[in-house]
């Protein structure tokens, strides 16, 4: 990934089982319905990092039962917990978008999420936060935009990924 320097590649490629990490990240977020905004966040950021080329964006789009799917299409239908407050609106806002760009950024896991949205229209409640969210993906999927640079730069993308709220 661009935003890494020569230690930071070197510690990731070091990593014996990226597979194993990206399925116990994922599926924390995925079954822990108590997670707080940040940690999420902080996930999104980690596999951002970690999928760094695409053979590793390849093993996290194929962990065992369909965690990525279940990660992705959770988090950019994602409404925070608890009481709302401007800040829960814009963490939950902020997780969507991160998400959106996550798929966007990296043309293999816009291939296996395109499918997976498809999949996912029926269950859409479209009077959650997250329908804009969900639309907007599946929209510049549609019309191609996935690795395009017309909306964001992959730096830019990291970028926001990667600025702490």
């Amino acid at each position: 990934s661009s935003c890494l320097d020569d230690a930071g590649r070197d510690l990731l490629s070091s990593l014996p089982d990226k597979r194993s990490l990206m399925n116990s990240i994922t599926s924390v977020v995925v079954s822990d319905r108590g997670i707080s905004d940040a940690a999420i966040l902080d996930v999104l950021q980690l596999l951002c990092l970690l999928s760094s080329d695409d053979r590793t964006t390849e093993i996290f789009a194929s962990l065992p039962s369909k965690m990525a799917e279940k990660f992705l299409m959770t988090l950019l239908l994602w409404e925070s917990g608890g009481t709302l407050t401007a800040a829960s609106i814009y963490a939950g806002s902020r997780i969507r978008r991160s998400t959106e760009d996550l798929i966007l950024m990296f043309s293999v896991l816009s291939e296996c999420a395109f499918p997976w949205l498809i999949k996912a229209l029926n269950d859409i409640d479209v009077a959650s936060e997250g329908t804009t969210g969900y639309f907007s993906v599946l929209r510049k999927l549609v019309k191609g935009h996935a690795h395009a640079n017309s909306n964001l730069s992959n730096k830019g993308q990291v970028h926001f990924l990667l600025t702490p709220t």
